[in-house]
């Protein structure tokens, strides 16, 4: 294998790598404010069951 192929395999793989952080990190991104939403729907009816705060 040439010094050339070597670097295009590199260079692939680099690449490839780079993509998949960035459609993980875009995903994380859009799922964040989700989960939050999420998470208050489901703590929504214990806290009208209990309403001890008030």
């Amino acid at each position: 294998m040439t010094h050339f192929a070597k670097a295009a395999g590199c260079r692939g793989v680099f690449a490839i790598s780079m993509v998949m952080l960035l459609l993980i990190l875009a995903t994380l991104a859009v799922m964040g404010p989700y989960q939050l939403v999420l998470a208050e729907w489901q703590m929504a009816p214990l806290s009208a069951a209990n309403p001890s705060d008030s």
